[in-house]
């Protein structure tokens, strides 16, 4: 696989592990979930992206853990 190929793979992922934490968000600050679904949903959406990103652990547990902490206590408590 050359670079160009890699770069559109890594593209793509980026695009999909994008809109699944922009349509987590919005799923969260509708509003409609449980405590405990809401959570679910993190946990879900952590799944997801750590399948198309399987050394980015880190990454999501600075950057998307913390908004999405954010937003459940901002709807949910």
């Amino acid at each position: 696989m050359n670079y160009e190929e890699q770069v559109e793979i890594e593209s793509r992922k980026m695009t999909r592990a994008s809109f699944a934490m922009n349509m987590s968000t919005r799923l969260l600050y509708h509003g409609d979930f449980s405590f405990t679904e809401a959570i679910n949903l993190c946990s879900k959406l952590r799944e997801y992206i750590m399948d198309l990103f399987p050394d980015s652990k880190d990454v999501f547990d600075l950057y998307y853990a913390p908004r999405l902490r954010k937003i459940i206590h901002e709807v949910y408590d």
